[in-house]
């Protein structure tokens, strides 16, 4: 609070949208990544609870901080990425989302406070609910909903500024109109969003059949004013329905994905040619260099895809080497380590201004952006091989691992034991990392400040994510794990970075199937190096098991 109090009073916009975020997101990864299970683990027993809570799943009465909390803890974030949506105009030409069905309707402006009504029936549900769960599930389901808002917002270059209402000669209609939805934050539409996420307290509250028709007929009503007002289009309703339907049963998302995850992490498969072995998690890291050369050939044009394949290898490279000097075998085992693949990305791109026509920051914010798309797929592998494991938890949050190759039963006890599913939550990070780049590529920002936050964003992700982690051979230095000194220096010089002085660059859409060619090789290369390996040899980086 002092931190965006002082960026208000100095009329600082960096401190207020980039600096002051940054401490409040560094507060709460020191909170969740040590600060809380520290605290637990020297004080135990139980603890008072705090004014601004989420409330316990309890079917007793909420008391006054459960209803202020509620409103709290859902309205500011959902105020403030409302307000960060609104920052990055679109540089690229805008996409549409008026169909010949938009068209076709029948276009009222002045139904506009139907669509505001969706606000107190929102903000209402905090004071009318009976009990303590209800508040709980209704702000888990806001918050979920306000992210998922913004992911898609932001993603998608969606506009329905093509759809102009007529004014209105009601002034307070006309004010309604002008000042309900910007047209580039028509997708989700929000008004929908809110009513469905507040519509089970009412449900759950009403026990006559006239009052629930009721509510039924209201979020009716809500959806169609906003298509027949010409705010929203059919596109943007659509989307919001499937928000609506990812929050109310994120529990079944939830346990698919847990199947899933359980499924690929006891999908070792290997096939064995003479000397040569082939292990199947190979493919996944192969992918996933696959899409990120395509997603740098996309953005920075065929001219420069050899410095590109040159920072892949360079990647690879570093992985290698940093995995082998920092937890690996000295003669057996070949991992590989996500920071040592950066160090050898950040090392081929200030190599390139010397070996290619391209600027070395250029190239490193292109790498940025698909940086999330690459360490998102390899995941995968690290399900199937077993490394980058959590430790125990219980089994609505965790995947089990059975797999005798698997590295968490040969170097650790937990076979069959319920353990965090790290890998699936640095998956989920690098996707909100992943989309928040590349909105910010297409946006008049310097490359210095793509590759900056980049290394904030996945700094902070990183640190939390090794909280949760549980592998024996990790060094614990300073009641920290390696990673996480990692982490903090990765967000140190991040933050450096951002404060380097540097223009924009010109960005477009480049494709052709030269990329597609040159991605293909990298993915190849990249399934040698994680997934092809020797295993008669005993020579130094001869086999990965």
């Amino acid at each position: 609070m002092l931190a965006f109090g002082v960026s208000i009073l100095t009329k600082s916009t960096a401190a207020f949208w980039l600096v002051s975020p940054v401490i409040l997101l560094g507060a709460v990864a020191l909170v969740l990544g040590y600060e809380r299970d520290d605290l637990k683990q020297r004080f135990p027993g139980p603890h008072p609870h705090p004014l601004i809570r989420f409330p316990e799943y309890d079917n007793a009465a909420p008391v006054i901080w459960d209803r202020l909390s509620a409103w709290l803890l859902v309205l500011i974030p959902a105020i403030l990425i409302y307000a960060v949506a609104l920052l990055p105009n679109m540089v690229i030409e805008p996409i549409s989302t008026v169909t010949g069905l938009d068209k076709m309707m029948w276009i009222n402006p002045d139904g506009v406070w139907i669509i505001w009504l969706a606000v107190p029936f929102f903000l209402l549900v905090p004071a009318i609910a009976d009990t303590k769960s209800q508040i709980r599930d209704f702000m888990v389901s806001a918050l979920m909903a306000s992210g998922l808002w913004f992911l898609l917002n932001v993603m998608t270059p969606f506009t329905t500024s093509s759809i102009s209402p007529a004014a209105s000669d009601n002034s307070f209609m006309e004010y309604l109109l002008n000042h309900t939805v910007h047209p580039f934050l028509a997708f989700p539409a929000w008004p929908v969003i809110m009513v469905f996420v507040a519509a089970p307290t009412y449900l759950q509250g009403l026990t006559t059949t006239v009052a629930r028709s009721t509510v039924w007929f209201f979020l009716l009503v809500v959806t169609i004013a906003s298509l027949t007002t010409g705010l929203f289009t059919v596109v943007d309703v659509a989307g919001a329905l499937v928000v609506i339907l990812l929050v109310e049963f994120r529990g079944t998302v939830w346990h698919g994905i847990q199947h899933l995850s359980e499924k690929i992490a006891g999908s070792w498969k290997e096939w064995t040619f003479g000397p040569v072995r082939i292990i199947n998690h190979g493919f996944y890291a192969g992918t996933g260099v696959f899409f990120g050369v395509i997603v740098l050939g996309v953005l920075l044009g065929t001219d420069k895809l050899p410095a590109v394949f040159f920072v892949v290898v360079m990647s690879m490279l570093g992985a290698a080497i940093w995995a082998q000097v920092i937890e690996g075998s000295a003669k057996l085992l070949r991992p590989l380590g996500f920071y040592g693949g950066l160090i050898g990305a950040i090392i081929g791109c200030l190599l390139t201004p010397w070996l290619f026509n391209i600027s070395a920051f250029e190239i490193m914010a292109a790498v940025a952006v698909a940086g999330p798309w690459v360490q998102g797929w390899g995941r995968l592998r690290c399900l199937v091989q077993g490394c980058c494991h959590g430790r125990p938890t219980a089994p609505q949050i965790g995947i089990r691992y059975y797999h005798p190759r698997s590295r968490v039963t040969r170097l650790s006890d937990f076979k069959g034991v319920y353990l965090h599913p790290t890998p699936v939550y640095s998956i989920l990070g690098n996707i909100i990392i992943a989309v928040v780049l590349l909105r910010l590529w297409f946006t008049p920002v310097p490359p210095t400040f793509i590759i900056g936050l980049y290394l904030i964003m996945s700094g902070l992700e990183r640190f939390v994510e090794e909280e949760y982690r549980g592998e024996p051979q990790t060094p614990v230095i300073g009641r920290l794990r390696l990673y996480q000194w990692v982490a903090i220096i990765t967000v140190v010089i991040g933050a450096i970075i951002t404060a380097i002085p540097y223009g924009p660059i010109e960005t477009s859409f480049y494709f052709s199937w030269e990329i597609i060619v040159y991605a293909f090789a990298a993915g190849l290369v990249g399934v040698f190096l994680t997934g092809v390996d020797f295993p008669r040899s005993n020579r130094r980086f001869s086999r990965l098991v």
